[in-house]
């Protein structure tokens, strides 16, 4: 199978999804997700070893990763190539979070409350369409042991980063509140497919983490540091513990809402609606 066919199978299944509407909300024709976009990169990129020596020990190599899923494999890094997905949210979505100052919209809750069944759903087909078609991959979302561990150097991190990959992937870079600044915009999330074999990786258009940020790059903007209703973000970046507390909140607070279903993650991303990046990169970085 070529890189080309295991992208069009990737896109046919999510047009194919049956999660990826508002239906709870009373729009079933609006769409939460509305396109995807990839990136490849090998599984012996040494961007991989260097998040698993900067964040720690517990942080996934792509082997770790695709034995978890196949015991007893022992397929290495090199035979293996990580595929990330990005899931970009729609125009009616982020319109809605622009509007937003103090919490997030309901769409915005629903979207994030949603998330992990719609992407399991999308994983499981995924893959078995590549099994059908003689390709061994794990979906990091279907992994086993896929969890949050403590970081020495970050504090709460997960033993996979869908954000990081993304970026090893050539699909974007970190803005100042943490967020993926893609081509598609900051309105994303992700998920990772750990494939065997070795396919192309695509090329990363920019040379450091945060070289789409326009704070970053000169100093300006910074608009999401005021979006934030509780100080989480600030010059010095994003405060991970002060964040986290706000979405509890948030969950706590519309935790009797009829279409959220209660004990998931909680939600805010304030800081992904009426900012310059939120469709895609912003005027002159690229220029």
């Amino acid at each position: 199978m070529n890189k080309q066919k295991i992208i069009n199978l990737a896109e046919e299944e999510f047009a194919a999804s049956r999660l990826n509407s508002f239906a709870a909300l009373g729009y079933p024709q609006e769409k939460i997700w509305e396109k995807v976009d990839t990136g490849f990169a090998a599984g012996d990129d040494p961007l991989f070893a260097f998040f698993k020596e900067d964040i720690g020990a517990f942080y996934w190599s792509p082997s770790q990763a695709f034995n978890q899923v196949y015991l007893g494999a022992n397929i290495p890094d090199r035979d293996l190539s990580v595929l990330s997905i990005g899931f970009y949210m729609g125009k009616i979505l982020k319109e809605k979070q622009r509007a937003q100052t103090d919490e997030p919209s309901m769409c915005w809750m629903y979207s994030r409350n949603s998330w992990e069944p719609f992407v399991e759903d999308f994983s499981r087909r995924f893959v078995d369409r590549l099994a059908k078609e003689g390709v061994r991959v794990a979906a990091i979302d279907l992994a086993p042991g896929f969890s949050w561990q403590e970081s020495k150097k970050y504090g709460k991190a997960s033993n996979w980063s869908q954000r990081h990959t993304a970026y090893v992937a050539g699909l974007g870079t970190f803005g100042l509140c943490d967020g993926l600044i893609s081509r598609n915009g900051k309105a994303a999330r992700y998920s990772s497919f750990i494939i065997e074999g070795r396919y192309e990786p695509d090329p990363r258009l920019y040379n450091g983490p945060h070289d789409w940020c326009l704070y970053y790059k000169n100093g300006t903007c910074g608009v999401c540091v005021k979006l934030c209703p509780v100080g989480a973000i600030s010059d010095h970046g994003h405060d991970k513990d002060i964040c986290a507390d706000f979405t509890r909140k948030m969950a706590v607070k519309y935790k009797s809402e009829p279409a959220l279903q209660p004990g998931r993650a909680g939600w805010c991303g304030l800081c992904q609606g009426a900012v310059p990046c939120q469709n895609g990169v912003p005027k002159g970085i690229l220029d």
